[in-house]
């Protein structure tokens, strides 16, 4: 009889645990709720009806120690538009590149002036993060958490282990396989009515995304 007591006080405790796991990863989940209203967004002109008064999208891509760096703006006048940024990393920090550039209707980057080589390349084939991820609360609670959730002042964030064929092919890394954290601020949240980081990555591939509502420069 004591036996089946103990055994059952185990199951019991066991039980309790993993239930109190379960709800501390579904509240710590609810504060990213709100990043199912943009990832995923197939058009970035779509952002316009998320955020009536205005966004940034600032997205910055490493691969092969090449940074390519985009941060833009939506406009009074209804476009999406800003600068890129290129910086070749060697020894220090080198800007290969800076200009102008827009988004056009159907979501292709339109720089102020032509590009060539592996510039141009990665200008072709980008696309942007909440273009191929969806990242609802329904998504995230089927992800392979990578570590606990980490709360600092201020900070919180939680990380995760992805397998997607299409997001690893665009890294180029090799296999599905790769890391992504998801990043909140207290601070950012009282500033904008929308604030959330998203960085993925592997090796020497990493894509770093934010948006925040607020608009034109």
């Amino acid at each position: 009889m004591k036996k089946i007591l103990k055994t059952i006080i185990i199951i019991l405790g066991g039980f309790i645990v993993m239930t109190n796991l379960s709800g501390c990863r579904y509240l710590e989940e609810q504060k990213f709720s709100d990043l199912g209203k943009v990832y995923p967004t197939k058009n970035p002109y779509d952002l316009f009806k998320v955020f009536p008064k205005g966004f940034r999208i600032y997205n910055s891509q490493l691969f092969n120690k090449t940074n390519y760096v985009l941060d833009l703006y939506s406009q009074e006048s209804g476009i999406i538009s800003g600068t890129l940024e290129i910086n070749e990393i060697n020894e220090t920090l080198e800007t290969v590149v800076k200009i102008d550039i827009e988004v056009d209707k159907t979501g292709k980057l339109m720089p102020s002036k032509n590009l060539t080589g592996k510039y141009q390349e990665w200008l072709e084939n980008f696309i942007f993060l909440f273009q191929i991820m969806d990242l609802s609360q329904e998504q995230l609670r089927s992800f392979k958490e990578n570590g606990s959730y980490r709360n600092a002042i201020g900070d919180y964030t939680r990380l995760y282990i992805l397998n997607d064929s299409r997001v690893a092919s665009y890294l180029k890394i090799q296999g599905t396989e790769f890391g992504i954290s998801i990043h909140g601020n207290t601070d950012y949240e009282k500033q904008f009515d929308f604030y959330r980081e998203v960085e993925i990555g592997r090796d020497d591939s990493s894509i770093k995304e934010f948006i925040t509502s607020g608009g034109g420069e």
